[in-house]
């Protein structure tokens, strides 16, 4: 049954925000929302292994989206996940929302985190206690121009595969440099990325760190080595359409 202050949440994820509602207003939005899905329920506990875990007082990342962020399968029921991967895709969001805006193409585009109890999922292997989830890449058209993110692979030149689109480097690591910068995201295990894609990605980071000076040099020299440390490959599927952030078990 769905609580009166979560029914609340998602009221307000509903709404469209004012073109004069100023970033902090929204950031202080979020947190009340986060607040509210906390008071509503006791902390979500993760059980059991990568593929046999269970998920016990989910917490319910709002449907069909949110600031900065757009469930592309809100039918399926898998948006639930522990606590500190769903109130840490609703501060990404915000934080994507912030750097990029909030137009379909600036939006992160999620995909699965777990059922409400968790549990095996018929297509993921892991999945299970709700520290797992799925976003889709960002990508441009060929003339560099933002598309929305779509469910397609790319090859080790980062074209789709009908060479329409082509993998947004740029995009991609204010996205993944947001996510190892979010105190939510504690104890990441990995972001499953194929390997070409992962190249592109350190790239476009590295070029940003030999123009830049100071501390902000500082930062994303830290920044890059972590990457390096936690995008890999997994042998199981090359990781071409999406990266899959999985969080450390606690």
């Amino acid at each position: 049954m769905t609580s009166p202050a979560l029914a609340a949440l998602c009221l307000f994820f509903m709404n469209p925000i004012s073109a004069d509602e100023s970033l902090s207003s929204i950031r202080q939005s979020v947190e009340a929302a986060i607040s509210r899905i906390q008071s509503s329920k006791p902390p979500s506990v993760s059980s059991g292994r990568l593929q046999n875990g269970r998920l016990d007082h989910a917490a319910e990342l709002p449907k069909p989206s949110g600031v900065g962020y757009r469930i592309i399968h809100p039918d399926r029921d898998t948006n639930f996940g522990a606590d500190r991967m769903v109130f840490g895709l609703m501060r990404l969001g915000v934080v994507m929302h912030e750097k990029l805006g909030d137009e379909p193409h600036s939006q992160l585009h999620i995909n699965e985190i777990s059922d409400r109890d968790g549990g095996k999922q018929l297509r993921h292997i892991n999945h299970q206690m709700g520290l797992d989830v799925d976003i889709v890449f960002y990508c441009t058209d060929l003339s560099g121009t933002p598309q929305r993110s779509r469910w397609v692979s790319f090859d080790e030149r980062g074209l789709s595969e009908d060479g329409d689109l082509r993998f947004d480097a740029a995009r991609n690591w204010i996205m993944i440099d947001a996510i190892l910068s979010s105190e939510t995201f504690r104890k990441i295990r990995s972001l499953l990325i194929a390997d070409a894609l992962k190249k592109q990605l350190l790239d476009h980071a590295m070029s940003l760190h030999e123009a830049a000076e100071g501390d902000k040099a500082e930062r994303l020299r830290e920044g890059i080595k972590r990457a390096m440390e936690l995008l890999r490959q997994p042998a199981s599927s090359p990781h071409d359409n999406h990266l899959h952030l999985s969080l450390q078990h606690e």
